[in-house]
């Protein structure tokens, strides 16, 4: 027998354990459950949730690892640049962790972007922009990444 009612969707441990599989963030998770169920829930929902069930996330302290993409070392004041973002969703793409689907729309129009200008991201620390697109050269190759001249130092 039913009241009518319909049941809201339940954090359910089987789907923090992916979601911490795929290394999202706790933000993450959030935005990926509003796409997957059409529901809104909050970061800290999502928190208590963890707690609740026993998820902890793997190595919580320590950093993703987006050298690859993101050789230097990159001022505080810069980390959240545009070019930043998307360097390091493309790093998740690339070693197949699911990103949402909104910022996979941006990473790839941005990709396209770069693309069409025939450009790569260059960063430079000591300016206060930061990044920004740069001529491709030869030695760039097929890559993202402006590669001459890289200062990995802090």
């Amino acid at each position: 027998m039913t009241t009518g009612k319909q049941s809201k969707p339940v954090i359910t441990k089987r789907w923090l354990e992916k979601c911490v599989r795929d290394g999202l963030t706790q933000e993450q998770m959030r935005d990926r459950f509003l796409e997957e169920f059409g529901e809104p829930r909050t970061r800290s929902a999502i928190s208590v949730a963890m707690v609740r069930h026993g998820v902890k996330p793997p190595k919580a302290n320590r950093k993703p690892d987006h050298s690859e993409y993101l050789p230097w070392s990159v001022k505080k004041a810069h980390q959240n640049r545009y070019e930043a973002r998307m360097l390091r969703a493309l790093s998740n793409t690339k070693k197949g962790v699911a990103i949402p689907v909104a910022e996979s729309k941006r990473l790839a129009a941005w990709l396209s972007s770069l693309q069409e200008q025939n450009a790569v991201v260059h960063y430079d620390r000591d300016t206060e922009q930061g990044f920004w697109l740069y001529p491709r050269e030869d030695a760039d190759g097929k890559g993202y990444i402006h590669v001459r001249g890289i200062d990995t130092a802090a």
